[in-house]
């Protein structure tokens, strides 16, 4: 009886690393190689007008297709942080697109 016990303890011991090992394995999504297409999806969403204020931010720049000029993509927190420069006739918006790793939502903040 004890050697049962002792072998389904170390079979769900072993289990539960896998299961943990594999779990960590999948929320390390973002990965630096994919930090391309993480800006690919921001210049998307940002230029298709998904951009939450977007119809505030296109009469401030003055134009529907502004130029985007992007800075270096880095990861933090399970999410890639693109930052990126808006310019138009009208005037330059500095914004940050953090866009999810598994979902590939992306959410915007004012920049510097």
């Amino acid at each position: 009886m004890t050697a049962l016990f002792c072998a389904l303890l170390t079979t769900g011991v072993a289990a539960i690393f896998i299961i943990h090992g594999a779990g960590s394995e999948d929320s390390a999504v973002c990965r630096l190689e994919l930090s391309r297409k993480a800006l690919l999806r921001v210049k998307d969403d940002y230029l298709r007008g998904r951009f939450p204020h977007w119809y505030r931010e296109k009469s401030t720049l003055g134009t529907l297709t502004p130029e985007l000029v992007f800075g270096e993509v880095t990861i933090e927190e399970d999410e890639y942080r693109v930052p990126f420069v808006a310019k138009g006739p009208a005037t330059t918006l500095a914004r940050i697109g953090f866009v999810d790793c598994v979902s590939m939502d992306v959410e915007y903040i004012a920049g510097k």
